[in-house]
């Protein structure tokens, strides 16, 4: 797990059970692998929101071409 490098990140975890301590090191460990693929970590769970999002349209519209092919 990344530890945290700021005295800010560092002050945030003091006091934190250790579940959101983890929570929270998973978290910026997510922030830094998405900053070493040149994107904000809010720009990935866009575009994975995106892509869900045009998932679950494709299955509904497949949905309704089997219902009303018979299948």
């Amino acid at each position: 797990m990344t530890p945290p490098r700021t005295d800010a990140e560092i002050a945030a975890l003091s006091g934190m059970d250790a579940a959101t301590q983890h929570s929270w090191q998973r978290w910026w460990a997510f922030r830094d692998a998405c900053k070493a693929h040149g994107r904000s970590a809010w720009v990935w769970i866009k575009i994975a929101l995106k892509h869900g999002a045009i998932a679950v349209y494709l299955g509904i519209l497949l949905n309704i071409v089997l219902t009303f092919a018979g299948f």
